[in-house]
């Protein structure tokens, strides 16, 4: 059985950010297969249209994308759509990947490939705090 979990009395609304646009889809299935309402941008602008008008609860997104990168995107959903929960995807890693994921905001680092359990474990826990107040954790 397939957990689902809400934000307050609806289903959260997930914002997958993917280059790859494989990546972003499947992701955006598999994420939708929780019961999730999830909709995909192959790039940071279009990212920043749809948060503005959807509003994400979470945001999962690549950091290493062509026009804006993952951690401008951060930046911007930090600041106009602070409730988000922020994930890092990402193959970068390394110490200063993890400071400047943080500067950046993001509230959680996964690693590609991503580990599914990691992942549930972050939309519960993005249920469970349905406010954030931009911890950090790396996971995975």
């Amino acid at each position: 059985m397939v957990d689902t979990f809400s934000a307050g009395d609806r289903a959260l609304s997930v914002l997958i950010v993917d280059d790859e646009r494989d990546a972003a889809d499947s992701l955006a299935e598999l994420i939708s297969l929780y019961g999730y309402s999830t909709r995909v941008a192959y790039n940071g602008f279009v990212a920043v249209e749809l948060a503005s008008e959807v509003r994400p609860d979470v945001v999962f997104t690549d950091l290493a994308m062509p026009w804006m990168d993952g951690f401008s995107l951060g930046l911007w959903i930090r600041e106009q759509v602070p409730h988000a929960v922020l994930v890092a995807v990402t193959g970068l890693t390394g110490p200063e990947i993890e400071v400047e994921c943080h500067e950046a905001g993001f509230n959680y680092l996964l690693a590609k490939p991503l580990d599914m359990n990691a992942m549930a474990n972050v939309l519960r826990q993005a249920s469970e705090r349905r406010t954030c107040s931009c911890a950090w954790a790396s996971v995975g």
